[in-house]
């Protein structure tokens, strides 16, 4: 009884195995594919939020040191007025 059964489960277990792989390779293959494209974009969308990010700090970094350089110059005409006070008074 046993030996059957085996000899039912073997070969129906290897045609169905065999069917499963040629059925879903094509399947597998083109989601793989789709796969890849869809990390592809997700690796773009990244590198150009990256960099905004980027150019949105590098604004901002010029614009504070506009606004520094500014104080400096103001700075700089305190200390000049204030020295050519002195030397006058």
């Amino acid at each position: 009884m046993w030996g059957e059964l085996v000899a039912i489960i073997v070969p129906v277990s290897f045609m169905i195995t065999t069917g499963a792989v040629i059925l879903l390779w094509p399947i597998t293959r083109r989601l793989g594919e789709y796969l890849e494209v869809l990390v592809q974009e997700k690796r773009m969308t990244m590198r150009s939020d990256d960099s905004t990010r980027v150019q949105q700090a590098l604004e901002e970094v010029s614009q504070r040191l506009a606004l520094l350089e500014e104080r400096v110059e103001f700075a700089e005409k305190l200390q000049i007025a204030k020295a050519s006070g002195t030397e006058e008074g």
